[in-house]
């Protein structure tokens, strides 16, 4: 769940347009690179991560 949240937050956190931006800026090698170098993870695909959010309750994110 951590890693589907902070991926959702690196959108807006890299001031990306949209997520087809930010999908099309994380492909880039050296991105994904730097990424898993600084936070030791994979980020989720654009969908997941909205699909995720969508469903996930207000309550769970107050804890």
């Amino acid at each position: 769940m951590f890693k589907i949240i902070t991926g959702s937050l690196f959108i807006y956190i890299f001031k990306e347009a949209s997520r087809k931006a930010y999908s099309n800026n994380r492909r880039e090698d050296d991105f994904l690179k730097n990424v898993f170098k600084y936070f030791r993870f994979n980020l989720p695909h654009t969908d997941t991560s909205d699909d995720f959010l969508r469903e996930l309750p207000l309550d769970e994110l107050k804890h």
